[in-house]
């Protein structure tokens, strides 16, 4: 990480400017009802004008990101009424300043920014004053930091700031020799002033996100400016997005492992909500279209059950990592079948292995097989540590019809044909039960067309465990 002098950052403005208006990715872990959860809050807390303080708390992967950017997207259709004006501050995307507050003025002159041009003309009238106010205190926040923290006079350094620097310097008699923190503490206050200027006539929001990327260190420093800064202003609503677990540690880190980690956050964050990994639905075939339209679903009659196939083969996996994986597997199909369609059954075997490869990568077992000597049904290899619960209940419910094949074949080792449905995967590559081939060589009754979906099924594998 490159941190950069307060006097320079200010100069060279942050670029990203276009996050607010940037398309959403599908929704495919029913965030909606959270969202409107949020929303509700978030509309009671400004209907009693309330200081408070939140943290949405979940795991990397978990769709914090996403929840934010829907909720800001949502809030924006408030701005015409005048009751919410919403801030964004990535503290990842800022953090080349070395003093977090710098940071979050610029974050905010950058969110101000943009929602001047996307005011109605009736929230212009409204809003107007309040935003512009806010903006000029942004500027001599800046200017104040930066004097007080290096001891270098901005107008020695940008022309364009000394105007706003002169008349700061007028209004607040800065002829005066300040202590630099008690000075650091006037702007704060100053800053807090301000800031009650816009919450007097709308709700202000302020989205913190990606703290739990930062250093520690600077995560720290981070909580304690917005503190600083927010708390105690009434009608004023901060959002965290964190890993709970990750904050903690920096706690610990910093402070030292007897810190009550969860004592000390609470001077900082009211209360949180909790952000599981979200179960998948039907919009998975929308987000991974591209993936998903390599197969052709008239091959096969229709299957009912295949959103339900996916939700439960997916339900211990975060967001980031199913993105990998689907990637992953993606490019593997590309590689061995080049352009031609295949049948669902190719997706949900792709899919299982995909999944199953990553959670046991050093496993040479299929994930279903029956094994004779155990009497067992079937077994899921390393069920528990390998494949989700969900669908262990989902294969038993589901695949009564395959199992029973499998123990047949377990047993006499006669091939079924009608067991050539879906899922197909389970009797067409286990090299663990059948040998290499042999279910091919012994079975005159296969037809040709599912000898090679065999030897297609062992080339995805193949690959599997080279492209990691």
């Amino acid at each position: 990480m490159v941190l950069v002098n307060e006097e320079q950052a200010f100069i060279v403005r942050h670029e990203d400017n276009e996050r607010r208006k940037e398309a959403l990715p599908v929704d495919i872990l029913g965030r909606e009802e959270l969202i409107a959860q949020v929303l509700d809050l978030l509309n009671t807390l400004s209907e009693v004008r309330s200081s408070c303080t939140f943290a949405l708390n979940g795991k990397w992967g978990a769709g914090k990101t996403y929840i934010i950017k829907k909720l800001e997207q949502q809030l924006q259709d408030y701005e015409g009424t005048g009751k919410f004006v919403t801030f964004h501050y990535n503290c990842w995307q800022y953090n080349y300043y070395e003093e977090p507050l710098v940071a979050i003025v610029a974050a905010m002159q950058d969110s101000l920014d943009e929602q001047r041009h996307l005011l109605s003309p009736e929230m212009r009238g409204r809003m107007g004053q309040a935003l512009e106010i806010s903006l000029g205190v942004m500027k001599k926040l800046a200017y104040s930091i930066v004097r007080n923290k290096t001891g270098i006079d901005v107008k020695e350094v940008s022309d364009t700031v000394k105007e706003e620097a002169d008349e700061w310097q007028k209004k607040q008699e800065e002829q005066q020799q300040y202590d630099k923190y008690y000075a650091f503490k006037k702007t704060i206050d100053e800053a807090r002033k301000q800031m009650s200027e816009i919450s007097s006539q709308a709700t202000v929001v302020i989205v913190v996100d990606e703290l739990d990327r930062c250093l520690p260190n600077y995560a720290i420093k981070i909580l304690e400016r917005l503190h600083h800064l927010f708390a105690g202003l009434d009608n004023t609503i901060v959002i965290l997005t964190l890993d709970g677990g990750q904050l903690e540690r920096t706690v610990k880190c910093i402070f030292g492992e007897e810190t009550d980690s969860s004592e000390y956050l609470r001077k900082f964050i009211d209360f949180e909500i909790p952000i599981d990994i979200g179960s998948v639905n039907s919009g998975f075939f929308e987000k991974y279209h591209e993936y998903v339209s390599l197969f052709d679903p008239n091959l096969l009659e229709p299957w009912p059950e295949i959103s339900d196939y996916v939700s439960a083969l997916f339900s211990k996996m975060d967001m980031r990592t199913q993105e990998h994986l689907i990637k992953k597997i993606e490019t593997i199909h590309r590689l061995v079948f080049k352009d031609k369609k295949k049948d669902y059954s190719y997706l949900c075997f792709e899919l299982l292995m995909v999944v199953f490869s990553h959670m046991a990568p050093r496993s040479n077992r299929i994930p279903i097989f029956f094994q004779k000597h155990t009497h067992d049904e079937f077994i899921l290899a390393f069920a528990e540590e390998a494949l989700p619960n969900k669908f262990v209940a989902y294969a038993k419910e589901h695949w009564k019809y395959q199992i029973t094949i499998l123990r047949e074949m377990g047993a006499t080792s006669v091939y079924f044909p009608d067991a050539m449905d879906i899922p197909r995967l389970l009797i067409c590559y286990s090299e663990d039960v059948y040998g290499n081939g042999k279910m091919c060589e012994q079975s005159p009754g296969l037809p040709k067309w599912d000898r090679s979906c065999v030897q297609e099924f062992r080339e995805v594998l193949r690959l599997l465990k080279i492209i990691r």
